[in-house]
């Protein structure tokens, strides 16, 4: 009797969160688009984005630096990124379709050269949030871009 009042319980409960999700925006197109990426702590822009799809899987690239961008090559980056300029360049890709974003895909860091997993989702107020992580997406950092208006 306890096991079917469990089960009752665990159903009722996937039901009420299956009803809530139900409710979140699809995030296919979205996502793809020009984004900014402003600095949190200064205000100040640091690069326009731009999302797009290749063969199902989401990249992202520098469209557009300001002059004052203080990194404008990716000087301390592995190969094949070594020396490019930013502009222009992928600096997420591989993302996959997910049930709440974009995961699995990676990101590289154009200061320090290094390259990390990433995911991506829209927040409620439209934001895109793109995270960097090692491995585990609780051991990271969350970037959250605007719509340049």
């Amino acid at each position: 009797m306890m096991k079917k009042i469990f089960q009752k319980r665990v159903f009722a409960l996937y039901l009420s969160l299956a009803f809530f999700a139900g409710g979140a925006p699809a995030q296919g197109s979205e996502v793809e688009g020009r984004w900014l990426n402003v600095d949190a702590k200064t205000g100040t822009w640091l690069f326009v984005a731009e999302c797009y799809r290749v063969d199902g899987h989401l990249h992202i690239r520098v469209v557009e630096l300001p002059e004052s961008a203080g990194v404008q090559s990716c000087q301390n980056c592995p190969e094949p990124f070594k020396g490019r300029a930013l502009e222009g360049m992928d600096i997420v890709w591989g993302l996959r379709k997910s049930a709440d974003g974009w995961d699995r895909g990676k990101i590289i860091d154009p200061e320090s050269g290094k390259i990390y997993d990433c995911a991506v989702w829209l927040d409620k107020g439209g934001a895109l949030n793109v995270r960097g992580y090692l491995k585990m997406k609780l051991f990271g950092k969350t970037q959250r871009w605007e719509r340049p208006k």
